[in-house]
């Protein structure tokens, strides 16, 4: 039987029964042309197949849950449109449902509990709404224009665990001539009309109201840009009258620290500089908001508390860590420092100091993002140093289950493997319903454990809280399934966990061998390559999984390459000269291979 991990869309007629009733051929005749007008081209669009056709609906599978989503809008746009001056009773209105599980593939059918929470997500979701389950929530939420709201959990027929449901209000959709953007910035917040000019050896800019996606094209200008105002979802962010920001607070059951990102200082003193100060703050929270094992306030929120005192912000929000930083021009370059402060002991850290050369706005704050968060997140990074001391100098009387998960990690982390067991079976036994404690402790065991499989089993049947419970277990799943040779489901598993924390390093690092081991030596060499070029302290492991990705794709002039850069660049790894060795050596250069791997036993020791 063939499984594997999908989006399914549901969608259904509301009131099918009563238009047939009223009017059975001509509403035969308006389903059909919404379907072959809309619904099919805008599914193909968005990389979807309609495997299942009902008289009042159909079920479509996507292989990417944000284009499930994206679809799901664009129909329900769609149909608003169709539906516009059209008598009530004649209105056609669909109920969208969408969930990510597991499928079971027969031919080109498609069923199992993925299917059966979709089918009823959609029942749940209002007339011309959408419906998501919480997993589809928390895979899209950073990577999607939208606002969800929580419905609540519900229990499915056949489906033992209950699932949690929120609704896409589309009246809070931004409509966009390209479609929904992803990961907007507050460069890209409103419409572009304008034209950056960089003069000479300075900073002469001429800014316009702009709006253009990250990593996009530009897209039309919506009527009466002009009169918008540059930064308006900063604005709207400002607190209310009383001085107090509404900040919700996220879920602190596990004890996941909360994070804060303020805007960028401007040190210039021109407003270039401040609204390119937010804008690296805001691609910073944005990446910063991936990791699972972090809570980040939004933007929004986080942006309201700009030049309030630090104690008044960690009072009021709840936030363990407050992230600050400032920009200052100095001729064609941008300089940045971003420094981190532990709330609870008014600790100041620097985090990092960079310059970057000045091009557009938009490529500058996502460079900038991207470099400061190698610095600080991840499970090597300054910030999780700082969580771990946190962690490690509690009274064990209070520690939370994420105290037990990091303590726990620091150990397995420097292969202290019965260490770490030790903590988390301690962890299990203070909270016996962690899905956490049981993905961490399946780590320790070894390859084929019957142990490691047993506890992912019970993982499987238990409520995932967070999105940290949600990665872990696809990961152990992933090494599980690995362990036991299913390959392809082992990889659906693997990428299920990267999407869910694409830029953690070490898990790009470690499940790479397993796409591999599935057949796709282009993702393998890609999360390898990211995890040891973007990780402040890569292990040396991932290097040598670096060089297995590369030795099964047989791409030995590609690494040679790679590591040839890598080693021009500043203070480079050691471990690059063993990745030059062994290229030299599977490219016929066995002299040029000798030399590099003596460089690399001669110089000194990198501890993990």
């Amino acid at each position: 039987m063939e499984r594997r991990l999908s989006a399914i869309l549901a969608a259904d007629v509301v009131g099918f029964a009563r238009h047939n009733e009223r009017d059975e051929a001509g509403t035969f005749e308006r389903l059909r042309t919404h379907r072959k007008d809309l619904f099919e081209p805008e599914i193909a669009k968005h990389h979807g197949r309609i495997f299942k056709l009902m008289g009042d609906g159909l079920l479509a599978e996507f292989s990417s849950v944000v284009e499930a989503v994206e679809c799901a809008v664009a129909l329900q746009r769609g149909m608003a449109e169709r539906n516009d001056g059209v008598p009530v009773d004649e209105r056609i209105d669909v109920r969208i449902g969408i969930n990510l599980g597991d499928v079971i593939i027969e031919g080109d059918d498609r069923h199992g509990e993925g299917v059966i929470i979709a089918s009823r997500l959609q029942q749940l979701a209002k007339p011309g709404g959408i419906a998501v389950s919480g997993t589809v929530m928390e895979h899209v939420r950073h990577k999607l224009a939208l606002r969800f709201e929580p419905v609540g959990e519900h229990q499915v027929k056949n489906i033992a665990a209950p699932v949690t449901v929120y609704r896409v209000p589309l009246d809070a959709i931004v409509p966009s001539a390209k479609g929904l953007g992803r990961r907007y910035g507050t460069w890209a917040a409103v419409a572009a009309i304008g034209l950056l000019l960089v003069a000479g050896g300075g900073a002469a800019w001429r800014l316009s109201v702009g709006a253009t996606p990250a990593g996009e094209e530009a897209a039309a200008p919506p009527p009466n840009a002009a009169k918008q105002v540059l930064n308006t979802d900063a604005a709207r962010s400002l607190p209310a009258t009383s001085g107090q920001a509404d900040v919700p607070a996220p879920p602190r059951e596990q004890g996941i620290p909360v994070i804060i990102v303020l805007p960028f200082q401007d040190l210039s003193g021109g407003k270039i500089e401040s609204d390119l100060g937010k804008g690296i703050a805001e691609e910073f929270l944005s990446d910063l908001a991936t990791f699972p094992d972090l809570e980040v306030v939004s933007a929004t929120s986080s942006f309201a508390y700009a030049g309030k005192p630090i104690p008044e912000i960690v009072e009021a929000t709840g936030a363990q860590f407050v992230i600050e930083g400032s920009i200052r021009l100095a001729g064609d370059k941008a300089l940045i420092r971003m420094q981190l402060i532990n709330g609870t002991t008014d600790r100041h850290l620097q985090i990092a100091q960079i310059e970057q050369q000045m091009t557009d706005p938009v490529t500058v704050q996502m460079e900038a993002a991207r470099r400061l968060g190698d610095e600080l997140g991840g499970m090597t990074g300054i910030l999780r140093q700082e969580i771990e001391k946190i962690s490690w100098d509690k009274p064990d009387a209070d520690l939370t289950e994420y105290d037990f998960y990091i303590r726990g990690h620091t150990r397995h982390l420097h292969g202290y493997q019965f260490k770490a067991r030790e903590i988390w079976q301690e962890g299990l036994k203070r909270f016996p319903d962690s899905v956490l404690m049981r993905c961490k402790l399946a780590f320790t065991y070894e390859g084929y454990s019957s142990e490691a499989t047993a506890l992912v089993k019970e993982a499987a049947t238990l409520k995932k809280r967070s999105r940290l419970d949600e990665w872990y277990f696809h990961w152990i799943s992933a090494r599980d399934y690995a362990h036991h040779n299913n390959y392809e489901r082992a990889g659906v598993e693997a990428k299920a966990a990267i999407a869910m924390a694409p830029y953690d390093t070490l898990s790009h690092a470690d499940l790479s061998w397993i796409v591999s081991a599935a057949g796709d030596h282009e993702a393998a060499i890609e999360w390898a390559t990211f995890g040891a070029t973007h990780d402040p302290h890569p292990k040396g492991w991932y290097f040598d999984n670096l060089v297995d990705a590369y030795d099964m794709a047989d791409k030995w002039p590609d690494a040679l390459k790679l590591a040839e850069e890598q080693l021009r660049k500043p203070s480079p790894n050691k471990h690059w000269y063993k990745v030059l060795a062994r290229a030299y050596a599977r490219t016929g250069q066995q002299d040029k291979a000798k030399e590099a791997q003596k460089t690399f036993e001669t110089l000194p020791y990198l501890p993990d």
